[in-house]
């Protein structure tokens, strides 16, 4: 049979909906009260100045760079002959005309005696035609002679002076064939390659290349320019390849190892290339740089790093002051009282963290490095160092988590079992008590604000590994907040009857209140103890070492 409600019961429903809005209102007042932020005067911001300093600036350009030997020779026989001998090893140093190869002389000795036989005899005719011309010129002069007799004896011994400079000629040609066939180093280096053994023919007709000798005491180092690096230089009344006695620089390079060491000795620029590669854009240029202990090997690639300029008593500031605009750049000024100015500056070349200032900046002047952001022209700021918040002191030194392993590895499912029945043990708890001692509805209540504050409670515990009197129990106002917001929210709920009735709940005494209170705080030294006595964290997960 359906029953319908009276005005009484109607009456009823009317308050309790009424009392409970107002319990509403009151926890959302409450809440928003406790929140709220406080309207406290505007701090000056703290920020890092630095002075902008005044120092040489050593402008610098990168390219890739090939080292070359200063010197590549190439030994070619020059006569025709079978290799007898090599009187060196391969990667050793030689001399300058020291002996390398000898190619087989006999021909050539055969040659020079037969041309010193030659000329032997012919020095031997003209001699006996320069007597018969002595002998026959006085006798045409008494006429004994007669003019033909006088032009033979002297065509004949002018004709034998020319056979004597003939074999003279073939003698030394001769000779010279033979010192050929000693082959000599002409320049002092290392012998890079030998191309031939012994036994091979060598000589015009046959292979000519004997060996090739690199001189790298000192070596050249080439690489490109880009136009527009040739151009900024000359702006800079720097011609690149050219000494100039009135700079208290040179262009110099230096050279980085495969180590990615830089090589001690520097390179200075002595050639450029007077014309652009059209294909390229670039142009070459080369440096010589001193090799003595033959650390440089030719053929290699490697980085250069060349001195383009030298600008002297530049202003500098760190790129990190710098704010970057459509309009320009700028930076914030500290002025002597304090506030901060927008200083609009004109920006040269950047080197390292730093760049030159041309215009806008006097040096010494303080600059602010960190927390420009936080700045507007004319606002006081302080310097110093922002708050930090407080952190675990081993925070840093634990092992990073596995992630190889689930969520609920190193024993953390069993952790959330055992935390789980503490509280719910601790529930039932406060519910025997109140039921046995008061009233089933008076044992309701004790357990439903037991477990709500043991949850707020038991958030100090998990906060840390630590002990939380070690770290502070105070340090997290948010959390303390949360705390008192909870306690207070469950109090309004026993508080309020329409809202206790809606949860079926009761008021408590003072000595219920104070059964309740030391049941929810109780797993505070329960867990304290644990992690002083055997460490065993509560509610956090202790990562181990990857396996």
């Amino acid at each position: 049979m359906r029953r319908f409600l009276t005005k009484k019961d109607l009456k009823l429903k009317k308050k309790q909906t009424i009392y409970t809005i107002i319990g509403v209102v009151v926890i959302i007042g409450i809440y928003l009260f406790l929140t709220r932020e406080k309207k406290t005067e505007p701090e000056a911001p703290i920020v890092s100045v630095a002075p902008a300093q005044q120092q040489d600036v050593e402008i610098y350009g990168e390219y890739v760079g090939r080292i070359r030997a200063q010197q590549f020779v190439e030994v070619r026989a020059r006569v025709e002959g079978f290799l007898e001998q090599m009187q060196f090893e391969e990667g050793t140093q030689v001399k300058r005309n020291q002996v390398l190869f000898i190619i087989n002389q006999d021909q050539y000795q055969a040659k020079v005696d037969k041309a010193r036989a030659q000329l032997k005899k012919d020095e031997a005719t003209a001699r006996k035609a320069e007597r018969d011309l002595n002998r026959i010129r006085p006798l045409y002069e008494q006429r004994a002679a007669s003019q033909l007799d006088l032009d033979n004896a002297t065509a004949a011994y002018e004709t034998a002076v020319a056979s004597v400079g003939m074999s003279q000629a073939d003698l030394d040609q001769a000779e010279q064939e033979l010192s050929y066939t000693v082959v000599r180093s002409p320049i002092t280096g290392q012998i890079s390659e030998r191309h031939v053994d012994l036994g091979t023919l060598v000589g015009t007709s046959g292979k000519s290349l004997l060996a090739t000798i690199v001189k790298s005491d000192t070596v050249l180092v080439d690489f490109s320019m880009t136009a527009l690096d040739y151009l900024k230089s000359k702006e800079r009344n720097i011609i690149i390849g050219q000494k100039d006695s009135t700079r208290s620089w040179q262009p110099t390079v230096t050279i980085t190892l495969p180590d990615n060491t830089v090589y001690p000795y520097k390179g200075l620029v002595d050639f450029a290339e007077p014309q652009v590669d059209p294909k390229t854009g670039t142009f070459s240029v080369r440096a010589e740089m001193s090799n003595p202990e033959h650390v440089l090997l030719p053929g290699q690639f490697t980085k250069v790093k060349l001195l383009l300029d030298v600008r002297e008593n530049a202003t500098v500031v760190p790129q990190k002051a710098l704010i970057i605009e459509k309009g320009g750049a700028y930076i914030y000024v500290m002025r002597k009282d304090s506030t901060a100015e927008k200083r609009f500056i004109e920006l040269g070349p950047e080197f390292g963290n730093n760049a030159v200032v041309e215009r806008g900046l006097i040096p010494g002047e303080n600059i602010v490095v960190e927390g420009y952001h936080k700045l507007s022209p004319g606002i006081k700021m302080r310097i110093g160092t922002a708050p930090i918040e407080k952190e675990e002191e081993n925070i840093m030194s634990r092992l990073p988590r596995n992630p190889k392993k689930n969520l609920f590895a190193d024993g953390l499912w069993w952790k959330i079992m055992i935390e789980g029945a503490m509280l719910g043990m601790f529930t039932l708890l406060a519910f025997s008590i109140g039921n046995r001692l008061y009233s089933v509805e008076v044992g309701r209540t004790m357990a439903f604000l037991t477990l709500g504050i043991l949850e707020l409670v038991h958030s100090f515990n998990i906060k840390s590994e630590e002990s939380i009197f070690k770290i502070g129990i105070f340090e997290n106002k948010y959390l303390i907040g949360a705390l008192v917001l909870g306690v207070i929210l469950q109090v309004i709920v026993v508080v309020v009857s329409p809202l206790a009735q809606v949860f079926s709940l009761v008021p408590l005494t003072g000595i219920q209140w104070l059964y309740t209170i030391l049941i929810a705080v109780a797993p505070i030294p329960i867990v304290e103890i644990q992690k002083a006595v055997n460490g065993y964290k509560f509610g956090r997960v202790v990562y181990a070492k990857n396996n």
